[in-house]
């Protein structure tokens, strides 16, 4: 029932984003801020800060800390017209990119992105202030 439902929603942003102009860099820049529960992992959060700064939480336990950034390039690819990459970087050489879908787009309180590698889509709710 989880899956189903998690398929059923990223239809439906897949058909709303289509319908929807591309979000501006400076807007995604905006609408990461705050923090985000994983959608399949509620203990799983992301905490982004507008210095740059991105704390992974896992159950309550800060996991990581890193840096980010909205690209249009990432790991020696190019995003198309209109899409960027959310870019990971931490002190020891580690880069994880993965594609952009939308953020807090038209105020819907989901953050959907795609791994680069795999495809795998991954949909984070905005947790309340």
């Amino acid at each position: 029932m989880h899956y189903l439902l998690t398929l059923l929603l990223f239809i439906f942003f897949t058909l709303t984003a289509n319908a929807q102009d591309y979000q501006s860099k400076a807007e995604l820049e905006k609408e990461i801020l705050g923090t985000w529960s994983r959608e399949d992992s509620p203990g799983a959060l992301l905490k982004f800060y507008k210095n740059g700064k991105l704390e992974r939480y896992y159950k309550g336990e800060l996991s990581s800390t890193s840096l980010y950034e909205i690209t249009k390039t990432c790991d020696g690819e190019t995003s198309k017209k209109g899409d960027y990459f959310l870019r990971e970087m931490r002190g020891d050489d580690f880069v994880a990119c993965a594609y952009i879908e939308h953020i807090n787009a038209n105020g819907n309180g989901f953050f959907t992105i795609m791994s680069t590698q795999r495809g795998q889509i991954i949909i984070y709710c905005k947790e309340k202030a």
